[in-house]
């Protein structure tokens, strides 16, 4: 697979059959062909972060706004809104119920993601990276310095 633009980010899904690829556009190719399956439309500005939720049936983008897909029809499911610039960052937790989305403006933000709801917005100067640990209990951030944040409450 060779991509003729910018390309921000890169994400397999946890199958490791789809790689996402995110930058003016996101699109999702067939790892065994090579070949592109489909261009995500609607997407507004460039994607700088791509990430598949655990079970590989959606993937998030974060742009000038954090945005989830649907991976097989391509669709537009949920626009989250709560960043006052470029999100930087997208991760799911494991269980994919939550989703992490960080900015350059020093802001975290934390989704349910099943209803869309923002459920918590954190403090940390420049923040360019998220990822949850594999028991979904944590997550970390990163951007100038790392920080391990509070346990995530999934009960």
């Amino acid at each position: 697979i060779t991509v003729q633009q910018c390309v921000f980010s890169v994400a397999f899904s946890p199958d490791g059959k789809y790689l996402a690829t995110g930058g003016r556009a996101t699109k999702l190719w067939d790892v065994s062909n090579g070949k592109l399956m489909r261009t995500l439309t609607g997407q507004n500005g460039n994607a700088n972060s791509v990430a598949f939720s655990p079970d590989g049936v959606s993937l998030a983008t974060g742009g000038r706004i954090a945005s989830l897909w649907d991976t097989v029809s391509g669709q537009l499911l949920q626009v989250f809104t709560g960043h006052s610039c470029s999100v930087l960052s997208v991760g799911f937790s494991n269980d994919g119920q939550y989703l992490a989305t960080a900015n350059d403006n020093a802001t975290v933000n934390l989704w349910d993601v099943p209803s869309g709801l923002l459920l918590s917005s954190l403090g940390h100067w420049r923040v360019s990276s998220v990822a949850f640990s594999p028991d979904g209990k944590h997550f970390a951030t990163g951007g100038g310095t790392a920080k391990l944040w509070e346990p995530v409450d999934n009960s």
